[in-house]
Parts: structure tokens; sequence; C-alpha cells
């Protein structure tokens, strides 16, 4: 059944994506819906806790033709009659997928057996006893993925320092991909870029520059561009682009959907952020920064990493006059 369909772009009636490991877990939920996008599939969410949200989406579609991927939610107090049925009807001009937010009790396994088996990811943590090599096997993996080679035990000591959060694992990785990336070293990743990337995080606080951007506050901003610069061993343009540029696409990506009417619920799920996060601190800096304005700052951001990577001169000023810029637009409402 499962060999018509091929990835997310063409995937099966019902897929499903589970388990305990929320950073694996999220990422797929991500990956999904980019795809489905990619593939001019609409998305939609629904909501399982609502007794009506899932049969009125089931219903809607029946008038439209448009392909769709639906990502339901608390699938526990869906009717599975509904998913049998969907699942065996064979047709995926509307794919279901099933997101559960931990390990499958009984009503949740009972749903996942209408899934293709290639379409059932699942993602457990593991035991406590387990923890340690899962976690460096990962990291190891996703070196590979960025192009790095990361040893075995320098994967096993890090674990030992950060610990096992796979998300801060792969921060840890993308902190060291912009060292690396800096300096024109690589791909081997030694014990001293390591210590380089925390000498200089723990030296600096570059998270606020972030909140100074997030605010649009110049005096903030140019107190924070101070302190770094003053006290980096190293030229620190391109570690602060990779803080910079992620917290910036998620600004950006969130101000997107404010535009095509997304409640907060659905952004936060749709951008893989806490919902209270979401709500607190993204949100907030969308609205003040509105999408044209943060295209251009992402814009600003991406030419001062340009800039280092090409060697051209005082890459750290251009960062500072583009961030700059940005932000007196949005105190001037330009």
């Amino acid at each position: 059944m499962a060999k018509k369909y091929k990835g997310w772009k063409n995937p099966p009636p019902v897929a499903a994506v589970y388990g305990s490991e929320g950073f694996l877990r999220r990422r797929m939920v991500r990956l999904a819906i980019k795809e489905a996008i990619a593939a001019k599939r609409q998305i939609e969410y629904v909501d399982g806790k609502d007794p009506d949200a899932f049969e009125d989406a089931m219903s809607s579609t029946t008038l439209f033709a448009e392909p769709q991927l639906l990502v339901i939610t608390n699938i526990d107090d869906i009717d599975p009659f509904a998913i049998e049925a969907h699942s065996k009807e064979g047709d995926n001009t509307v794919a279901l997928l099933l997101v559960h937010e931990g390990d499958p009790k009984k009503k949740s396994e009972e749903l996942i057996e209408f899934v293709p088996k290639p379409y059932r990811f699942s993602y457990a943590k593991p035991p406590p006893y387990k923890a340690g090599d899962v976690s460096a096997k990962f990291l190891i993996s996703e070196a590979k993925k960025r192009g790095l080679e990361v040893g075995p035990d320098l994967a096993d000591a890090l674990v030992s320092k950060v610990g096992t959060d796979l998300g801060m694992l792969s921060f840890e990785l993308l902190k060291v991909e912009a060292l690396l990336a800096a300096r024109g070293d690589g791909p081997v990743v030694t014990a001293a870029h390591i210590k380089d990337t925390m000498v200089m995080t723990g030296e600096v606080d570059i998270s606020s520059v972030v909140d100074a951007v997030g605010r649009a506050s110049v005096p903030r901003l140019l107190k924070a561009m101070d302190d770094v610069k003053r006290n980096s061993s190293r030229d620190p343009t391109l570690l602060t682009v990779a803080w910079l540029s992620k917290k910036a696409m998620t600004w950006l990506h969130a101000s997107t959907l404010l535009q095509q009417g997304a409640g907060e619920d659905e952004g936060a799920s749709r951008t893989g952020t806490p919902p209270y996060v979401y709500k607190s601190f993204i949100i907030p800096v969308a609205r003040r920064w509105q999408t044209s304005r943060l295209t251009t700052l992402v814009k600003r951001i991406s030419a001062a990493e340009s800039a280092v990577k090409s060697g051209r001169v005082a890459p750290w000023t251009q960062l500072e006059c583009g961030l700059v810029a940005s932000c007196r637009s949005v105190r001037s409402g330009r």
C-alpha cells in the first residue's frame, strides 16, 4: 500500500508522528509541513479535543478538491472509525498527520494501526542508562548532516558537558559550524573548537543583542554590541549572526502566519515553539516589526554573514550598521 507514496509531497491518507522525544518529533512535523507546502498542499490544523473540529475539517475537504494536509493533535479524542474509513478509502488528496506528544497509549495505538508502517515516525526517549550513548550517536549523525566530523570520544565529552537534551546538542553544533566557517576550518571538529565556542558564548552575552533587536531599541543594541565586541577574544560577527538569524527567521515566520490569519496556538505548532514562549516572546516582536521590516532584517544579517565568509573588511561594523538601520525603521514606522 505504501509503495505508491513518496515522502511528504505525496503522503498516504494517514501518517503519524509520535513519541516522548520532543525535539525529533517537532522536527519531523516541521519537515512534513514544509514539504507539503512545497507540493502546494493546503495546511490545516485540527485539535482533537474539539469534538466538532475534525468533523468540520473533513466535511469541508469534500467540498474543495485541493490537496490538503490536516495536522491533528490530541489524537486520543479522535473517532478511530473515521480514521479507519479514511485510510481504507485510499484517497490521499486529504492527508491526515496524526501528532501525539508522548508515547502512544491504547487509543492512540489503535489509530496508528491504520498508518502504513513507513509512515509511522516514532521518537521515544531512551531509558536513562542509554541516554548518553544515544545522544552521542545523535551528535555524530547531526554533524555529518552539516558536513562536519565529530569523533566518538569528543561526542561523549560534549554530552557529558551539555547533557542529553538533543535540542541543546543541535544548538552546540550550530555554534561550532559558525565558528569553523568564520575561521575557514573543518570539517573535523576538535576539542579546541568546542572549547572556543563555549568560551565565546560564556564570555559574551549575545542574547542581549537579540533582545535589543527584538525591542527595536537602538540604545540597548549599541550597548549590547559594544559589550560583545569588547569581551570577545575573536571576531564575534559570525557567532552573533548565527544567534540572530535563527531568531529573526522565527519572527518572520510568525509575522507571515499572523498575516495569513493563523491563531497563536496554530502559530506555535507551525514554528515548533512552546505556546507560552510563542505568545509571550515571539508574537510581540512579530507584531512590532511586521513582515516587510523583518524581511529586510534577515537580508541585512545574511549580508553580514557573507561579508565574513568572503573576507571583506569590517563585517562587524556592517552588521552593526544594518541592525541599527532596521531598528530605526521600526521606531520611525517607515
